[in-house]
């Protein structure tokens, strides 16, 4: 959990990163949504490569989950590396 500062780069709630691929999570009451600013950022994010994840339901933690799994599978790392090349 990046320390919220007036000084530098916005985050989200949470950022990481698995295996190379950096991802952001901004939790959420049920029924709320990004601000503008949290908008702004994770499209940076995404625009970058990254994986962002806005969680306000067990839906959205299952979603994450399951990035996470394609993450773990024996054949995730070899076809990463061959779309890279």
């Amino acid at each position: 959990m990046p320390v919220a500062s007036p000084f530098g780069q916005p985050g989200l709630d949470y950022e990481g990163c698995i295996n190379g691929l950096f991802f952001a999570i901004e939790a959420k009451a049920p029924g709320e949504w990004l601000t503008p600013r949290q908008r702004l950022t994770a499209r940076s994010m995404l625009t970058g490569g990254g994986k962002v994840f806005i969680i306000s339901s067990e839906e959205g933690l299952e979603a994450f989950k399951r990035w996470v799994d394609t993450l773990r599978a024996p054949h995730a790392t070899a076809r990463r590396i061959r779309r890279r090349a």
